[in-house]
């Protein structure tokens, strides 16, 4: 298992290592100086992120270039802003869920490498196979063992990251069925997204993705699908124009 201190980062991504199919990477830091925790894909990093603050303030927003190329002036830099959700057990909280879908993991373009990280190491989740898809959940709880508390099935926690205060962030991987009523409608939300995206996206990421957010009704727990992003046909420029 990895474990990081106050200030460090884990750094994951689903890779199938018979055909070269992956997802982006994607890190998880926190913070020296408090228990904020920030999520973001490394091919994105320098545009969007997660950041769920010690306020209880959580928000998936802009920064950087991403408030520079995408957001008009004036409007808000968050894409979305939430409450912490409540305790599921005393000193435990969920977060946020990345999805990876099998059938969404796409070798990289020839030519292009995913972004080294300047330290650590990039831990391999394997790909869930067909019809199915990865889920890393990221947990929030005290120091010491969780097994009375918590039991993810068919899930192995792979990362914890510990706070100042002395919490851990806990960072597990499992996998699930692909429902296929969820696929239809990640299909219509990256079908939006990405006919309303600006020119610029597809000259800003290395391996066009798009990581689509939503809620789980019940409790308000984010998830991120991480997604591949084929260019739509409606925004490619006209070779007669």
């Amino acid at each position: 298992m990895i474990v990081a201190g106050p200030g460090d980062s884990v750094r994951f991504a689903v890779v199938d290592p018979s055909d070269g199919r992956r997802s982006m990477t994607w890190t998880v830091k926190t913070s020296k100086n408090s228990t904020d925790v920030y999520v973001w894909a490394r091919a994105m990093g320098a545009i969007w992120k997660i950041s769920m603050h010690e306020s209880g303030d959580w928000y998936a927003g802009y920064h950087g270039l991403g408030i520079e190329r995408f957001v008009t002036p004036g409007a808000s830099r968050h894409f979305d802003k939430w409450r912490r959700p409540n305790e599921f057990h005393p000193g435990f909280h969920r977060s946020i869920e990345i999805v990876f879908p099998d059938c969404e993991l796409r070798p990289l373009p020839a030519g292009v490498d995913e972004p080294k990280p300047k330290k650590g190491k990039v831990e391999p989740i394997p790909a869930p196979g067909v019809g199915n898809v990865a889920v890393v959940e990221i947990m929030f709880g005290p120091a010491g063992p969780w097994t009375n508390v918590v039991v993810v099935e068919n899930a192995y926690d792979f990362a914890t990251l510990v706070r100042p205060d002395g919490s851990v962030v806990r960072v597990f991987a499992m996998q699930r069925p692909w429902d296929e009523a969820d696929r239809v409608r990640v299909q219509r939300q990256r079908d939006d997204l990405l006919l309303r995206a600006p020119e610029e996206w597809w000259t800003t990421v290395s391996a066009p993705r798009v990581a689509a957010l939503g809620a789980h009704d019940d409790d308000g727990v984010r998830f991120v699908i991480d997604v591949a992003a084929e260019r739509p046909l409606a925004s490619v420029p006209s070779s007669s124009s």
